[in-house]
This record gives C-alpha cells, sequence and structure tokens, in this order.
C-alpha cells in the first residue's frame, strides 16, 4: 500500500465486498499485492507464496461476510495472512513427511522449499507452538504490526500481547536451538 488513501480504498471496499461480487472482486484486485508482499515474507520458494497467496485470497472471500469491522479491514487481513501461511506450511510439510507429491510442484533443479531455509525453520518450529503465542509473534515479526494492532485482533490487551510475544520468542528460539543439535 502506497498511502492513506489506498488504505481507506481497500477499507471502502471491504465494507462493499460482502454484498457484492462485483466488490469483492474488486477487494481481492486492490489486496492481492499486499498479500503477495506479506506471503513472500514467510516462504522463500516463490511457489510456495504464490499458492499460499491464492489460499488467502480465498479465505477472504469466503470469510468476508465475517469481518465484523472491529478492526480495520487491513489489520484483518494480516490475521488470516498468519493463520494462511502456517497451515499452508502445515500442509507442505505433510506431503514432504508423506512422501507425497507437494501441491504445488517446483520447478526442474529447485528442491522443496520446506526442507531448506531459516524462515521455514520458523514455520517448521511454529507449526508445532500452540497458536495463542505462535500467532502474535508471527504478527509482529514477519508482518511487522503494531502491538494496539495486534491487540485488537485478538481481542487481548496489549500487555498481554508483549507477554504472548515474549513467551513465543522464547519458545521458538528453544526450538530452534533444539533443531540445530
Amino acid at each position: 500500500m502506497s498511502g492513506d488513501g489506498d488504505r481507506d480504498r481497500i477499507e471502502q471496499l471491504a465494507s462493499a465486498a460482502a454484498d457484492s461480487p462485483s466488490g469483492l472482486d474488486e477487494l481481492l484486485a486492490a489486496i492481492s499485492p499486499i498479500v503477495d508482499r506479506q506471503t513472500a515474507r514467510f516462504f522463500p520458494n516463490p511457489l510456495d507464496a504464490e499458492e499460499a497467496s491464492q489460499e488467502v485470497l480465498l479465505t477472504v472471500s469466503r470469510r468476508i461476510g465475517s469481518f465484523d469491522g472491529r478492526s480495520k479491514f487491513t489489520t484483518w487481513l494480516h490475521q488470516v495472512t498468519t493463520n494462511t501461511c502456517i497451515d499452508w506450511y502445515r500442509t507442505l510439510r505433510r506431503h514432504v513427511t508423506s512422501g507425497e507429491p507437494p501441491p504445488v510442484q517446483a520447478s526442474p533443479g529447485s528442491s522443496p522449499s520446506v526442507l531448506a531455509g531459516d524462515k521455514l525453520d520458523l514455520l517448521e518450529a511454529a507449526s508445532s507452538m500452540d497458536a495463542r503465542i505462535v500467532e502474535p509473534v508471527m504478527m509482529r515479526d514477519l508482518l511487522e504490526l503494531e502491538y494496539r494492532e495486534i491487540a485488537v485482533l485478538l481481542d487481548v490487551p496489549v500487555g498481554t500481547v508483549k507477554s504472548r510475544i515474549h513467551e513465543g520468542r522464547g519458545e521458538l528460539k528453544r526450538l530452534l536451538a533444539a533443531g540445530r543439535t
């Protein structure tokens, strides 16, 4: 998003999207670049990031009616993106560990993304953690949301968000250290 005008436009589109198929199409087109940037923060492999982006847009289209306006739409979108990326990682990991072909075929010569990279180590550790503590960490450290935005999304006080982030970072550090030994 390049500015407040874009944010305001997206908020207006989100308000109209639940009632209008054309409004939903316009909203999805407007948020697609935002979602692409966010999923790229989770997945180093562009094919995985692209698939995760599509899953996020599909989730938004299915759940737009549940957006209650308690927070800004873009804040809600960050939460949907975080949860979808963690779920998508679990799907990729399940396919790799079961020997099934991944849902997205990598280009020839490339390695499956779930087997390489520090971000993927982070997602591996995060996928085994309690959502109560991992969600705020991902929102803060990967999506770079403010503490108060996270508090609104999770419907908890800012102090609780900070505490959960501290707890989550400690748990991630422990899990990552255990994975490297």
